[in-house]
């Protein structure tokens, strides 16, 4: 995509008002997931160092092309409410270490889920959710089943959870951790994995 037609900068002349370039993916491009699942969509921006993307709408249709229709889910209602946000004591725990033996996020391979919940939710952000378990990070999650976002699940190979440490410290945070915004979940007990 190229960016928007127009021009931002102030005292430019006559130019058009900008003007955001649209998208349409085709639901036949998310080959192998479960639509009648799809609770939200992540949008990673891996690619580039600099610069800015803009997203203003996001619309799921059932119908294919350019014709204008309601969309078939509910878009969320865009007013300034803040999200109230239990800033008290954390409450974290690993609820569980369930090891798969065909997960869609690794392509149907086998791996070891770990499921971690806390009462501060882990809302959306500008980056990914990343777990760190001693010194090794890992970025393949999903949210709760029932759309909770107290509830995030880590999606481990096998082998990437043969290699943690029994005792290794787990935090979770956004991206790099930059930001300051990170859940400490105590130690890693391998002992805690269940078929």
């Amino acid at each position: 995509m190229t960016g928007p037609a127009g021009s931002l900068v102030r005292g430019a002349g006559v130019l058009p008002h900008p003007m955001m370039i649209t998208a349409r993916i085709p639901l036949t491009a998310f080959a192998g997931a479960d639509l009648t699942k799809v609770r939200g969509v992540r949008f990673t921006f891996d690619d580039t160092n600099t610069d800015q993307i803009f997203i203003a709408n996001v619309r799921l249709s059932s119908v294919s092309g350019l014709s204008g229709t309601s969309p078939q889910f509910a878009i969320l209602p865009m007013n300034d409410t803040p999200l109230t946000v239990d800033t008290s004591t954390d409450q974290n725990a690993v609820n569980s270490i369930k090891s798969v033996s065909a997960s869609s996020a690794l392509r149907g391979q086998g791996g070891v889920d770990i499921t971690l919940s806390s009462n501060r939710p882990f809302l959306p952000g500008g980056e990914l959710l990343v777990l760190q378990i001693g010194g090794q990070q890992f970025d393949v999650s999903r949210l709760g089943d029932d759309g909770s976002t107290n509830q995030v699940t880590f999606t481990l190979t096998s082998d990437e959870f043969a290699s943690l440490q029994q005792g290794d410290p787990i935090t979770v945070q956004y991206g790099d951790g930059g930001n300051g915004k990170t859940w400490n979940f105590g130690h890693v007990d391998k002992t805690m994995l269940s078929q």
